[in-house]
């Protein structure tokens, strides 16, 4: 579906909060544009704690 959209990509990030005072960027703003860049980002998010 991605690679469907008008540009063939997304940008994403992966951010915690839990208030006004702690928010966490887990993974910064990563291309998805193909399974090759999609996956290590998938990975990532499953081996954050």
């Amino acid at each position: 579906m991605i690679r469907r959209g008008m540009l063939g990509r997304i940008c994403v990030t992966y951010m915690e909060w839990a208030g006004v005072d702690e928010q966490k960027v887990i993974i910064p703003w990563t291309v998805l544009d193909n399974s090759e860049s999609l996956m290590p980002f998938a990975d990532r998010i499953a081996s954050t704690p």
